[in-house]
């Protein structure tokens, strides 16, 4: 996914979908990951609804993007 045109990290992603689960705001949740309410409301319809990234933390066992 990107944001503007520029890719937007996993981190970021995962901030924006834990805040979407534990308020279940999405206005409140792009806040949060610090993008527009309109693109966490498109991440949102993109993914159907549900996370496209996994929730859990990062173990730091394998490199990742």
């Amino acid at each position: 996914m990107t944001r503007g045109g520029v890719p937007v990290s996993r981190a970021l992603r995962r901030v924006f979908w834990l805040e979407l689960v534990s308020s279940g705001d999405t206005a409140a949740a792009s806040a949060a990951a610090g993008v527009s309410r309109w693109s966490g409301q498109f991440w949102m319809r993109q993914a159907g609804g549900m996370p496209d990234v996994s929730l859990a933390e990062p173990s730091g066992r394998f490199l990742s993007p």
